[in-house]
C-alpha cells in the first residue's frame, strides 16, 4: 500500500491524527515532494488546524508553483480559516496557473471560489466583476457549504441593493445642507 492509499484508508476510518502522522513521515522522507506536503495539508485541514495546513500547502506550492490544484487547496484552507482576502488571492493564482497550463478545468471553479471569497470579504464590486467571468451557467462549488452560480449572483445583487438603500438613507448632519 502506498502512503497515499494509507492516508486515504485512515481518513475513511476518520483516523485523522494517524493519517497526519503518515503524511508527516512522508514529508520527512521526501521533503521535495509536493504531493506529500499536499497530503499533510489535507490531513491538517480535516482536523481544523488551518494555520498548519496553510503552511503545508504553501510548502507544496513552493515546490510546484505552476500547479493550479495546489493554489485551490490553499484558497480553500484560507477560506475555511475565514481569511477571505488571502483565499481570494489564492483562488486568483489558481486561475492564472490553470490558464498557463491550459487546464481550463479550474477556470469556473477558481473564479466562482474567488467571487465567494471576495463577497465574504465585503468586496462586493470585485466579487461581481469576478462572477461575470464564470462561463458555465451551472457552475457550483463546495466550500463551507454548497454554492451555485445563481446563489452567489443573488447574494451579490442583494448586497448591492442594500448598499444603495443605505446610501439613500444616510442622515445629513444638522446645518449641512449641501
Amino acid at each position: 500500500m502506498t502512503r497515499d492509499e494509507e492516508i486515504n484508508a485512515l481518513v475513511e476510518k476518520r483516523d485523522f491524527s494517524t493519517a497526519q502522522a503518515v503524511a508527516t513521515d512522508w514529508t520527512r522522507a521526501a521533503p521535495c515532494d509536493s504531493t506529500a506536503w499536499t497530503r499533510l495539508a489535507f490531513t491538517l485541514k480535516l482536523q481544523r488546524s488551518y494555520d498548519a495546513a496553510a503552511k503545508a500547502a504553501q510548502t507544496a506550492i513552493e515546490l510546484a508553483p505552476a500547479e493550479p490544484g495546489l493554489w485551490m487547496d490553499l484558497g480553500m484552507i484560507r477560506y475555511l480559516k475565514h481569511d477571505f482576502d488571502h483565499a481570494a488571492e489564492a483562488f486568483g493564482h489558481a486561475l492564472v496557473a490553470g490558464e498557463a497550463l491550459n487546464a481550463m478545468y479550474y477556470e469556473d471553479a477558481a473564479t466562482l471560489c474567488r467571487s465567494i471569497a471576495l463577497l465574504k470579504a465585503n468586496r462586493v464590486d470585485e466579487a461581481d466583476r469576478a462572477l461575470a467571468k464564470v462561463t458555465s451557467a451551472d457552475a457550483e462549488m463546495w466550500l463551507d457549504k454548497h454554492f451555485t452560480l445563481a446563489d452567489v449572483r443573488a447574494e451579490i445583487q442583494r448586497r448591492m441593493l442594500l448598499d444603495v438603500a443605505k446610501s439613500k438613507h444616510i442622515k445629513r448632519k444638522p446645518g449641512n445642507d449641501h
